[in-house]
């Protein structure tokens, strides 16, 4: 998993929560440069065409103007004009929400400023040392991906892991987790005391212990506040109970628990003897036991969380105010400022995803009817 800042916060951009959202918004811009790139391609293969046209009129050249012009049209009307297509809310048995497509992108922001400070704090506790003596190492966004990335290769290497193929960025990391001291002036560091200093390859299970309870931390603030990913793993959850029963080994166990952590609801210690070299197959029943019989209590706390960030997101459809008129954007009514930004940055990505679709689809008609035009 990565943690990824964005929007503010301090996961993948400014936080990671809304990796997904940022995703939403390229594929947006991909399938309008797509469909841009479609019709110049069109225009160029029927270039030789152009000599002996049937009829006068626009010509293949000039319909791939017009379906450029066309294209062009529907991805600024549905990000610059205000219209029922591109609305962010709905009306339901005469109660205003929002749209299901709108919700997607909200989550991610929602999180964001949900889960602000506790996102600050988790990357402080990384940087902070266990002593005064240890050596300082400040973990952020920017490295804390690469980091947890080389960690988890490092544990899940085959053959014992060595130290010594570290980066200098994860052994400062692991210093100043797991008791290593910085040596005082004129102290040699020799194979006697350099356990005292460095890190050596005994530390694996210290560092894997600090990785299991990092990693446990990173998991849970992924899915506080994120309704997207709370209400993903509800509705796939009867899939995931049934496929408990398909694990009939230890190693399918393993892999299987440790790819659904939201749904296993995995703890620090639980992380920890999953990811252990001749891990016993009783610590895995135990594991695999545990995991089943919470289950129903596990998928109903859930279905409670998600619901009740359902409803604090949607108390917000009623800021909406669409009254602007048909050439405006439309505006939310917010007093705070974090969350009026939020709502306008899902806003943005709901449309220019839209107006992708919409660039496209008036493309593709306007180029046929320039065929048909000239056949």
């Amino acid at each position: 998993m990565g943690i990824n800042p964005a929007m503010g916060m301090g996961f993948g951009g400014e936080d990671f929560y809304t990796a997904m959202l940022y995703q939403q918004m390229m594929n947006g811009g991909a399938n309008w440069a797509n469909a841009a790139n479609g019709t110049k391609n069109d225009a160029n293969g029927s270039n030789g065409n152009q000599t002996q046209p049937k009829k006068q009129g626009i010509g293949l050249m000039g319909g791939a103007a017009v379906a450029g012009a066309a294209a062009g049209a529907g991805y600024l009307g549905m990000n610059y004009l205000n219209h029922q297509f591109n609305s962010p809310v709905t009306e339901v048995k005469g109660k205003v929400q929002f749209t299901d497509d709108f919700m997607k992108r909200f989550s991610g922001e929602y999180a964001a400023i949900k889960n602000e400070s506790a996102m600050k704090q988790f990357f402080k506790d990384l940087s902070t040392e266990v002593g005064a003596d240890r050596a300082k190492f400040t973990v952020n966004e920017k490295n804390y991906d690469s980091i947890m990335d080389e960690l988890k290769m490092f544990l899940e290497d085959p053959s014992n892991p060595k130290v010594a193929d570290m980066s200098d960025d994860l052994k400062g990391f692991l210093k100043q987790r797991i008791g290593k001291t910085v040596p005082a002036a004129g102290v040699t560091i020799d194979d006697t005391n350099r356990g005292q200093y460095e890190l050596v390859d005994t530390d694996v299970d210290e560092i894997r212990e600090h990785y299991a309870k990092t990693l446990e931390r990173a998991n849970d603030l992924e899915f506080k506040n994120n309704y997207n990913l709370q209400k993903s793993v509800y509705d796939s959850f009867d899939d995931f109970v049934k496929g408990l029963d398909d694990c009939t080994d230890s190693a399918s166990k393993i892999e299987y628990l440790r790819s659904n952590p939201h749904a296993a609801n995995l703890t620090a210690d639980e992380l920890d003897t999953l990811l252990k070299k001749g891990v016993s197959d009783t610590e895995v029943e135990n594991i695999f036991n545990r995991v089943k019989t919470d289950a129903a209590g596990r998928k109903a706390n859930i279905k409670t969380s998600y619901e009740a960030l359902e409803k604090n997101m949607q108390s917000f459809a009623k800021k909406w105010d669409g009254k602007v008129g048909f050439f405006g954007k439309g505006k939310f009514n917010v007093f705070d400022k974090k969350t009026g930004g939020a709502l306008d940055n899902a806003l943005s990505a709901m449309r220019r995803a839209k107006g992708g679709k919409f660039a496209a689809i008036a493309a593709g008609a306007a180029a046929i009817g320039c065929l048909l035009y000239n056949a």
